[in-house]
């Protein structure tokens, strides 16, 4: 019998040094019996000196292309199967917003949970409002401190 551990956004909710921990426990968790899986992010995991992407894992890359005509359908599912009536029903109230909500997702599903959690009503004004703050607050300020941690070695 396998026993799969899937360890969802591990890679980027801890800090450089905590990732390459992590890697290393991640490396030395499998065996026949256990099977590993962990999504990481290109540009943002740190795996350590023991952990090598080359050998130690498979990739499978996942991609959501906003040009796909399923795109906003997906996220409404989403959504859907972790909302309330009422909010399925703004939704197909109001589709174009609910599609501004989606695309600013960038195609991650956390990202578009998150701005509809943080809207005090489902109009244009809230999303628009939540789009900002969460765009500036988080994603900037995210982008910031990664861009800060970059070194630079000149050879």
């Amino acid at each position: 019998m396998v026993e799969y551990f899937l360890f969802d956004e591990a890679a980027h909710v801890f800090r450089p040094e905590q990732q390459r921990q992590f890697f290393s426990l991640f490396k030395d968790l499998r065996s026949p019996y256990i099977t590993c899986n962990a999504a990481i992010y290109p540009g943002v995991t740190y795996f350590g000196e023991s952990f090598e992407p080359t050998h130690d894992c498979l990739y499978r890359k996942i991609e959501r292309d906003i040009k796909d005509p399923g795109y906003v359908e997906y996220f409404k599912e989403i959504v859907s199967k972790q909302s309330a009536n009422e909010l399925i029903t703004a939704i197909e109230k109001s589709g174009e917003l609910f599609s501004t909500l989606a695309f600013a997702g960038g195609g991650n599903p956390r990202m578009v949970l998150r701005t509809i959690q943080d809207l005090q009503k489902f109009n244009s004004s809230s999303v628009d409002q939540v789009v900002k703050i969460f765009t500036e607050q988080k994603i900037w300020a995210e982008t910031q401190n990664w861009v800060k941690s970059i070194k630079v070695i000149n050879l």
